[in-house]
């Protein structure tokens, strides 16, 4: 058993101390900060899932709510119409003139139009299950509203009680799916409760203003005013479809009536309605009015002791919602004290762990600093080696095929003399005036498009229009660079120089050639063609400090104009033959200057003659 412990505790410690420089040690160190991570990861997404299923659900609900929100407003104006309609209709049969009649047929008539037109609009609520056959479908329902008023026609037909009768059954029909829809999707069935406990009291209310106008007309005999008949039917059925409604929204309403309220007054209560809503003049009564008084009385009192005890229900029932919301909030506390308990714990760890990744880190950054500083410089030869595009490929381990251009020109030029200059100058003073001469021509190319493409001993090799084409403009550039040179040779003063003179030969020819990378070690650019070897004897068969060109850089350059090209006339030349050339000389008088350069540069001055 002790042999047991200590393995374990020998195995506890060489996971917490372990050298970091090894391949296990930087798992084991990279599996204690995931594992310290995924404690509070876990934890989060405990919650985080939590509250996306509990947000999800509360969307799905939130749009069934919406759609059933939707329908119902449209079944409730429905039935605000069909209330309208019923009044009138009411009001309709119990005018005694004609005059009065023809009035209030004409309302009535707008009124059936008004509860046509929202029919149409509405979404019907009922499918070919319902109960009653004149609710399943609109033109169902249409048809027997049609067929009612046709028997009903000009208020001639039926009576008052049938009219209450006929629109009450579809609207209670209608409120009954309308409670019912909102019980099946809410969420708090004690919001519904006391939607339903307010009903209640609503009702109460309307039953209590019935209590009032029915002893009214027992007072007076009967109802002289078909308005005060009305709004006594009104209140009356009002206050029976509100209650009736409570006692949907919230049963325990209806157990308590049925348990409190006495039956036999309820039928009292029904014969005195009837003869209130038959509305024939009797000799006027106090007694009745006091009897009819007393019945509603013990009507709402029962009502009253129903009131009481849905209100202890609802009291207990929100007394229970919150302790278990009480209970809910302290769970959710104790999660979050757990995990601020666990805060200093995975600083703790963090700072440590973290003190040890720095180090490395440091060392690391060190490395990847002069890592990029030789990237850097490799990359700085690389660009001096290969033009741009071609050095980017390279770097991407791309391949390179050669590649035609149909126009390009090309410059070479090389040190008049330069064999008798290296016999009476030591190899370091050789190599010095090279350095010198060649170091200044590279810092002028730079203000031209042009890609100097190597030199070889004395000779200097330079092509605009390659590897990037740039139109013609490939021509003016070698031409103002070369003007440019030769300005630059003569103003040289060098102390390496044993004649302090130095003279150039230059060549350019136009025309096209092939480019492509050659030789994997030491690779360079090289260019091929015909054009290269023209170049080459414009350059060879030139003069000091003069630029030879050939036919075709001639008439290049007179496209673009603004030059003094002046022909040298028809020479042989080495592999080509008889050939017209001509020398360069500089610009015309006022001619432009436009030499490319870049921002903040110095453009190249407009030279007049060589």
């Amino acid at each position: 058993m002790e042999g047991n412990t200590n393995k374990a505790l020998t195995l506890l410690r060489l996971c917490w101390r372990y050298d970091v420089t090894t391949a296990a040690g930087r798992r084991v160190q990279s599996l204690k900060i995931i594992g310290v991570a995924m404690i509070a990861i876990t934890g989060l997404l405990i919650f985080v899932v939590e509250d996306v299923n509990y947000a999800r659900e509360n969307i799905k609900k939130t749009e069934i709510l919406k759609k059933n929100l939707e329908s119902s407003l449209q079944v409730a104006l429905l039935i605000h119409r069909l209330q309208i309609e019923r009044g009138l209709t009411v009001l309709c049969l119990g005018s005694k003139s004609a005059e009065d009649k023809d009035r209030v047929f004409e309302k009535l008539r707008d009124a059936r139009h008004n509860t046509d037109k929202v029919l149409g609009e509405t979404e019907w609520p009922f499918d070919e299950t319902a109960e009653r056959e004149f609710l399943r479908g609109p033109q169902n329902f249409r048809r027997h509203l049609t067929d009612h008023r046709y028997g009903v026609g000009q208020c001639v037909h039926g009576t008052q009680h049938e009219q209450i009768v006929f629109y009450t059954l579809p609207i209670d029909l209608m409120l009954d799916w309308f409670y019912q829809n909102v019980r099946n999707n809410s969420e708090n069935n004690i919001s519904l409760d006391m939607v339903g406990y307010h009903m209640f009291l609503a009702g109460k209310d309307k039953i209590g203003i019935e209590r009032a106008l029915g002893g009214a007309f027992f007072a007076k005999g009967y109802f002289r005013n078909l308005s005060d008949l009305v709004r006594f039917a009104n209140h009356s059925i009002l206050g029976r479809e509100f209650l009736e409604a409570s006692e949907t929204l919230m049963p325990e309403i209806k157990t308590k009536m049925s348990h409190h309220v006495n039956e036999t007054v309820l039928r009292v209560i029904e014969k005195k309605r009837e003869v209130i809503l038959a509305n024939q003049p009797e000799n006027a009564s106090v007694s009745k009015g006091e009897q009819w008084f007393q019945l509603m009385t013990l009507y709402l009192n029962d009502t009253f002791k129903v009131q009481q005890n849905a209100g202890d229900s609802l009291t207990e029932r929100l007394k229970v919602e919150r302790i278990r919301n009480t209970t809910y909030l302290i769970q959710r506390l104790a999660y979050l004290a757990v995990a601020i308990l666990l805060v200093p714990l995975l600083v703790f760890s963090v700072h440590r762990m973290t003190g040890t990744i720095q180090n490395y880190t440091f060392q690391l950054a060190q490395t990847m600093l002069e890592l990029k500083e030789e990237k850097q410089r490799a990359d700085t030869l690389l660009y001096q080696m290969f033009p741009l595009p071609v050095a980017e490929k390279l770097k991407n381990k791309q391949q390179i095929p050669a590649e035609f251009f149909n126009s390009v020109t090309i410059f070479f030029s090389d040190i008049v003399n330069f064999t008798e200059m290296c016999s009476s100058m030591a190899p370091l003073q050789v190599t010095a005036m090279l350095d010198e001469v060649y170091g200044l021509f590279d810092d002028r190319i730079t203000f031209y498009d042009v890609y100097k493409v190597e030199t070889i001993g004395d000779a200097y090799m330079a092509v605009s229009g390659l590897p990037q084409r740039n139109g013609m403009r490939h021509v003016d550039q070698i031409a103002r660079m070369a003007l440019d040179l030769v300005k630059t040779v003569d103003e040289l003063n060098s102390p390496q120089l044993p004649t302090k003179q130095l003279s150039v030969r230059i060549g350019i020819h136009t025309g096209p050639c092939v480019a492509g990378v050659v030789g994997n070690k030491m690779p360079r650019y090289c260019l091929f063609g015909d054009t290269v070897n023209t170049a080459s004897r414009m350059q060879t068969s030139g003069e000091p400090q003069k630029i030879h060109i050939s036919e075709n850089a001639k008439e290049a350059l007179e496209q673009i104009g603004s030059y003094h090209i002046v022909f040298r006339g028809s020479m042989e030349v080495k592999g080509k033959g008889p050939m017209s050339t001509y020398w360069l000389k500089g610009f015309l008088e006022n001619a432009p200057s436009f030499t490319l350069h870049a921002p903040g540069e110095m453009p190249m001055m407009a030279y007049v003659q060589l």
